[in-house]
């Protein structure tokens, strides 16, 4: 694998910050028509996926709309930050499978719209099904490196990379990271 090349000196592109969810723009279904079906009193509905394909992204969208839609919300990540006298509008769950089964029971009495992530199928009507894929990967690195002078890897290399990491394209970006700070440290100066 060629890996990736860049010509003077550039900051990493890949590092986490850049990545984080919802420092990039949504990829993938249209963002209204999911945010029309979510953010509805009432709804409950998951986003499945592998790793890594985008999910904590849409949570990230879907809070940012309800919020200037003048709703009260509140974003957990698994069991963190769900507490008994928890209340809002809107309750988005990141990691739906790291809930106790007090948390799992808490979510779906929960009195207002609730949306959660998971890997797998957790009962929910789906709101979107994420897939990693090598299109993914590419909108993303293309994201990323863009104004930099790195050269993004082919679509080839990114496949490649995918399958050693199982799909998961976070671990990608930070393998794609590493290449970047090892071309930094035997080549030109990157900072």
């Amino acid at each position: 694998m060629a890996g990736l090349s860049f010509v003077g000196a550039a900051k990493n592109p890949f590092c986490a910050a850049r990545f984080a969810p919802g420092a990039l723009p949504w990829i993938g279904d249209d963002l209204d028509a999911l945010a029309g079906r979510a953010l509805v009193p009432g709804a409950r509905h998951q986003i499945v996926g592998s790793h890594g394909s985008g999910k904590s992204t849409l949570l990230v969208e879907l809070e940012r709309r309800a919020r200037r839609q003048g709703w009260s919300v509140l974003r957990v990540r698994g069991s963190r930050g769900l507490g008994p006298r928890s209340r809002a509008d809107l309750l988005l769950v990141d990691e739906y499978e790291e809930l106790s089964v007090w948390g799992r029971l808490r979510v779906r009495r929960w009195a207002g719209a609730v949306v959660v992530s998971a890997h797998r199928d957790v009962g929910l009507p789906t709101l979107c099904q994420r897939q990693a894929s090598v299109a993914l990967a590419e909108a993303i690195v293309a994201r990323l490196a863009a104004g930099t002078d790195v050269v993004p890897p082919s679509a080839g290399e990114l496949g490649a990379l995918l399958g050693r990491h199982a799909g998961n394209v976070r671990e990608v970006l930070f393998e794609l990271y590493d290449q970047v700070e090892r071309q930094c440290r035997s080549g030109p100066a990157c900072r």
